[in-house]
């Protein structure tokens, strides 16, 4: 949340721009590639009100999201394999 609405206005306008750059770590069920393998994920992207606040991929929809990750571990989470990546 931001102090006044020039500062939200700012941050917004640096969302609609993709200046922000975010980053995740994720545990994945199943076993992915090998520790240190790389790869990217851009599928089209949208707000789903039913879901919020969750995104669901749409191909109608021309917003991509760009997913640039890196295997780190593979682990086992409640005897389910699963896989750590950033």
């Amino acid at each position: 949340m931001q102090k006044n609405a020039a500062a939200q206005t700012n941050v917004s306008k640096q969302f609609i721009e993709r200046l922000p750059q975010k980053k995740y770590q994720a545990r994945v069920f199943g076993k992915w590639e090998q520790v240190g393998a790389t790869g990217e994920i851009s599928v089209p992207v949208r707000y789903e009100p039913s879901t919020k606040p969750r995104h669901i991929v749409d191909h109608d929809w021309s917003k991509h999201a760009l997913t640039l990750y890196e295997v780190v571990a593979h682990e086992t989470c409640n005897g389910e394999a699963v896989t750590r990546s950033c």
